[in-house]
């Protein structure tokens, strides 16, 4: 894997960190159509993403 960064944005980053996702299949697919939302807040979907996939910092390859 190689993470995909907006040229111009290599500034701003330091680290990743992608998590995998299990729910219901609805809830999932409504989701990955979904362009993000902040983390823990009232609205948030309600998935149990919690188990990490992958990592990536600065400098790793």
């Amino acid at each position: 894997y190689e993470p995909v960064i907006q040229p111009g944005n290599q500034q701003y980053l330091h680290h990743m960190t992608l998590y995998e996702c299990r729910g219901k299949e609805s809830n999932l697919e409504a989701a990955a159509r979904a362009n993000g939302t902040v983390c823990y807040q009232p609205d948030h979907p309600s998935l149990l993403c919690t188990s990490i996939a992958a990592t990536w910092s600065l400098g790793s390859e």
